[in-house]
């Protein structure tokens, strides 16, 4: 049996046909048409049709709902896409330092392990964020500690995001698993050409910052909320810095705590 559902957003009123699981319950949306510049295009609208229904429901159900895979197809060539959360592989759980784990390093590895556990996009990034800002503040702490104590002020390498496919490799090899592949999409998204080249630190000012600034007030802040997840122009912004954001926080953490990725 499928159920009809009559969406009304702010891309249109649309119907979208709920078709059940072997269980019987809920497993599969589907959204005969919508206009769209590409196919790209048509998953984000998509997304956005189908999020703001499934919101709607999970409220008055309480029960969380997620969107594991898009599927589009262009009615006039016959082409399709494919969008999909996929799941980790199985892993060893590596190789500790030998002098135990340093008490802040473990602040930074809950906000890291809450981020990889959470569907939320949005939450993903605050919580990567989060540990970009607080690591900063930690440097910031530790320089003037030293100069408090007539110490040499410890120094940080500066970082530039990689531009060639090379060096994006040989990067990304410093902070995660050596078993860690990576194939031309993924490095294409990880690393938007609006920040390769340019300094770690003025990307996280520049670009990363005034994301999270627009995700924050609505998490964060007092007053009406006027940022929504479901919204496709808002959502894009978190989902195509997501990627660099989760390499920035591994890579902060690697220089603050240089025994962990040893």
């Amino acid at each position: 049996m499928k159920i009809l559902v009559q969406a009304t957003t702010p891309e249109g009123t649309f119907i979208l046909q709920g078709l059940p699981n072997k269980a019987g319950f809920l497993g599969k949306l589907v959204l005969e048409s919508i206009e769209a510049r590409d196919l790209k295009d048509a998953c984000r609208r998509a997304t956005a049709t189908i999020g703001g229904f499934l919101s709607t429901v999970a409220v008055y159900s309480d029960i969380p709902l997620h969107v594991y895979q898009v599927d589009a197809t262009e009615h006039s060539t016959g082409n399709t896409a494919v969008l999909y959360v996929n799941s980790y592989a199985p892993a060893a759980p590596g190789r500790l330092p030998a002098t135990g784990l340093d008490p802040e390093f473990r602040l930074y590895a809950a906000l890291y392990r809450e981020a990889l556990g959470s569907n939320s996009p949005s939450y993903q990034f605050l919580c990567l964020f989060k540990i970009i800002e607080g690591i900063q503040a930690r440097n910031v702490r530790k320089v003037r500690e030293s100069l408090e104590q007539g110490l040499p002020v410890p120094s940080k390498p500066r970082e530039l995001i990689p531009a060639t496919k090379a060096d994006q490799l040989a990067w990304l090899a410093t902070f995660f698993p050596p078993a860690t592949s990576w194939d031309e999409m993924t490095l294409e998204s990880t690393f938007p050409a609006e920040a390769v080249g340019k300094k770690v630190n003025r990307v996280i000012e520049d670009i990363l910052r005034p994301v999270r600034d627009q995700v924050a007030h609505t998490f964060l802040d007092s007053g009406e909320a006027t940022f929504s997840i479901d919204d496709p122009k808002e959502r894009d912004a978190v989902l195509h810095w997501l990627p660099l954001t989760k390499c920035i926080a591994r890579a902060l953490i690697r220089n603050e705590f240089p025994g962990v990725f040893s």
